[in-house]
């Protein structure tokens, strides 16, 4: 047991060295060769948005194929912007990005064979979890959830194989739920309800298949009905509007 230990540890050293060996942090390292017509050495690419280039990515190649440490950087800083390891050509490890100011950790991901697999995080600047979902085969599965900076919970909904399922559920800062959002299959259907921070309803709206149809209501503070609108595929058909003292109003 502990031979196989041994030889398990000196394995992944092995891959660690390898990895760094065919990685580089100094763009002016970068030859951009071609062997063949295919890339080959150290390569520096360079992405843009839109006119203005963003960023330049410092990548290995074997016979076109990425491997090593495949890094990010901000064009205007120089700062690391994400790294990931590559085997094969194929993303494998965790991938980390990272704010460009303060250089904390923006978010993590696993990737494995080129897709992501396990659990996603999102940070703040200051470090605090923004939001957390499990992937499988670059497709969300399982809770996904979204917090304030304070550490309350923002946002949960519930995905399989990507597609939104059950009822989603937003909060205001105190805790308090913001709205009910029920999905079937990816698609918004059911009524979504509405809250003031004060817990009291303000709105219900009727969805099939994300187009609204049949009766919206919308309330006043005092729960008195507001509004009342009907809808068929989106559009109004009727509306009747009230004041507070319940009185429809023509």
């Amino acid at each position: 047991m502990r031979t196989k230990l041994i030889l398990l540890l000196s394995c992944i050293t092995l891959i660690a060295c390898e990895q760094q060996q065919n990685s580089f942090t100094n763009k002016a390292e970068a030859e951009n060769k071609l062997a063949n017509g295919i890339k080959e050495g150290k390569w520096v690419e360079y992405i843009s948005s839109g006119r203005d280039t963003f960023s330049y990515v410092l990548i290995t190649y074997n016979e076109g194929k990425p491997i090593g440490i495949e890094r990010e950087f901000y064009y205007k800083s120089g700062r690391l912007r994400s790294e990931i390891a590559c085997v094969d050509g194929k993303k494998n490890g965790l991938l980390k990005w990272y704010y460009e100011k303060s250089g904390n950790i923006e978010g993590e991901c696993n990737y494995s064979n080129d897709k992501e697999n396990g659990e996603a995080k999102e940070y703040y600047e200051d470090g605090a979890l923004e939001s957390i979902c499990l992937r499988t085969n670059d497709k969300t599965n399982g809770i996904a959830k979204d917090y304030y900076e304070s550490g309350k919970l923002k946002s949960e909904l519930t995905f399989v194989d990507g597609k939104e399922m059950g009822v989603a559920k937003m909060y205001y800062g105190n805790g308090q739920l913001s709205s009910e959002c029920p999905w079937t299959d990816g698609k918004i259907n059911g009524i979504v309800k509405d809250y003031n921070s004060s817990g009291n309803l303000e709105s219900e709206q009727t969805f099939i298949n994300d187009k609204r149809n049949g009766v919206t209501k919308e309330y006043y503070g005092n729960g008195k009905l507001r509004d009342e609108i009907v809808y068929a595929s989106d559009s109004i058909v009727s509306k009747k509007h009230f004041n507070e003292k319940g009185k429809e109003i023509k």
